[in-house]
């Protein structure tokens, strides 16, 4: 289903308040990322997931650390046209599995990784799915809900700010790769 603006922006109000606060500010971040998508002619799609296939190849993900880093959301966009981040780290991950990304989840509900999962599904030309990892907003990426399913968070590409990339293969506990992850980012 194509989201209009106007459903996006209903979204938009809808992930803040099941995000229960974390997840970055849904009108200070999320608005402005669907108006400069839409502005684009990115269209946000979502797919039920009782339409996906069960061969789908389906990443989780979003940002990690805290929102505060976006310190000015428009410069934020404008870079993101020349280098956007988890569009590498999604490249990554086709590349370490062999198989190509059919669609995307946010790992949680938030302002943030919400509206950026579906800025990175409409950018990519796929769809995201109508879900997310956990219901609401959280601090650590182990604490969705697949790892709970014995879904590992590896292999895990983070890709950070300044450029460096790291593949977390394995880890003893999804809280390591976690971890690493947020260690990468910041550096």
């Amino acid at each position: 289903m194509k989201l209009s603006k106007e459903n996006a922006y209903d979204m938009l109000t809808g992930v803040g308040v099941l995000g229960t606060g974390g997840g970055g500010d849904p009108v200070a971040f999320g608005k402005p990322l669907v108006d400069w998508d839409y502005q684009r002619d990115r269209v946000y799609e979502i797919t039920d997931p009782a339409d996906i296939k069960d061969d789908a190849f389906i990443v989780c993900g979003g940002y990690m650390g805290s929102v505060t880093v976006f310190t000015s959301v428009g410069d934020m966009l404008e870079s993101w046209e020349t280098r956007f981040e988890l569009h590498e780290a999604m490249k990554i991950s086709e590349r370490i599995t062999g198989k190509k990304v059919n669609h995307l989840v946010p790992f949680e509900l938030g302002g943030t990784n919400t509206t950026v999962m579906l800025s990175l599904a409409s950018r990519a030309g796929i769809t995201t799915v109508d879900g997310d990892g956990l219901g609401r907003s959280a601090p650590e990426t182990q604490m969705i809900t697949f790892v709970g399913y014995g879904i590992e968070l590896c292999p895990m590409p983070v890709v950070s700010k300044n450029g460096s990339v790291v593949i977390v293969d394995k880890t003893t506990s999804p809280a390591l790769a976690d971890e690493i992850g947020r260690f990468a980012v910041v550096q």
